[in-house]
């Protein structure tokens, strides 16, 4: 097989979608590791390393040892026994701040292993899992390491299939975790009973942040629920609601959690939601008693064109942003 230098390398790494998308790429390898280091040794020998798939594992043992290092890990297409060794070797590791894992099959060996890393890890900031299926006692695994994990402020768990009982043990992780601010949870199944699990947590949580939980299956029973939980929570600053299944009575309940009492929101964005012209104009009615300058960021579908020439002759809009 062909060898690549240190910029293909570094090209392969920023087209990998469409590469591992063509089966007769010669250079689709069947997993890619790519790993950052500190900013002061950013040389592209150092800074991007892939593994072949028959040397995966013995491969990043070795790197993980000579490169003690490293901040970065982001793994992609990994199979189950090999995660299950990666995350063993990682389990002594004090330098990395950021973990990415994307479209890797997990069995319950590999996320015992990852859990354990979790629980245990002092430096992780970051942890992402994307786009791998995980069961709902997979993430309750997870969960319950990061309720004892002390530095991780970030976490995103999106396209896992999460369901309702899954969000439940997000929730409950929520209920002990004092250290995360941001969380995640795009493209799941959750549905109105897993977000109310989520906003019943956010009464006691008080360190997030930003929530983003598109594409969830929520409709406005779910939303509701939500809007009176950020009455009470005074940490919450962003709020992504995209791409659900939420019309204007979701706005107005937000909108009037915002003129009441909240006074922490700063960004809601509720793109590709199914507003009528009825509802902006209420919504420019209770916007006026706002207690801070919350952003709420919407798009029209097509048939409302007329709300864009509406808003621009409208001075009590400004709390509205086209998305």
């Amino acid at each position: 097989m062909q060898m690549l230098d240190a910029k293909s390398i570094v090209a392969l790494a920023t087209c990998n979608k469409q590469l591992f998308a063509d089966a007769n790429n010669a250079f689709a390898f069947k997993f890619v590791a790519v790993l950052r280091i500190r900013e002061d040794e950013t040389k592209y020998e150092n800074s991007l390393l892939r593994f072949h798939m028959n040397r995966m594992t013995t491969d990043f043992e070795i790197f993980l040892r000579k490169k003690s290092h490293i901040t970065y890990l982001s793994l992609w297409l990994l199979r189950h026994d090999d995660m299950t060794q990666i995350t063993n070797t990682l389990q002594s590791n004090q330098t990395l701040v950021r973990l990415d894992i994307t479209s890797v099959i997990f069995y319950d060996a590999g996320v015992d292993s990852l859990a354990h890393m979790l629980s245990e890890n002092k430096t992780l900031q970051t942890f992402l899992v994307r786009s791998t299926s995980l069961s709902d006692d997979q993430i309750k695994s997870l969960c319950a390491a990061l309720q004892k994990n002390t530095t991780l402020t970030s976490l995103q768990m999106s396209n896992v299939g999460m369901s309702t009982r899954g969000a439940t043990h997000v929730a409950n992780m929520l209920l002990t975790n004092k250290k995360l601010t941001q969380l995640n949870l795009d493209c799941n199944y959750m549905g109105d009973e897993g977000l109310f699990q989520i906003a019943n947590a956010l009464h006691e949580n008080a360190t997030v942040q930003s929530l983003v939980i598109n594409d969830n299956k929520i409709t406005d029973a779910g939303v509701r629920h939500l809007a009176h939980a950020l009455t009470l929570n005074k940490s919450v600053q962003i709020l992504a609601l995209c791409d659900n299944n939420i019309t204007g009575i979701s706005l107005l309940s937000l909108a009037q959690a915002c003129a009441t009492i909240n006074t922490t929101l700063k960004w809601i964005d509720l793109k590709w939601s199914n507003f009528q012209m009825t509802d902006i104009m209420s919504f420019v009615k209770i916007s006026k008693s706002f207690k801070t300058n919350v952003q709420f960021i919407v798009h029209r579908r097509k048939r409302f064109t007329k709300i864009d020439s509406m808003l621009r002759n409208m001075n009590e809009c400004k709390h509205i942003v086209q998305g």
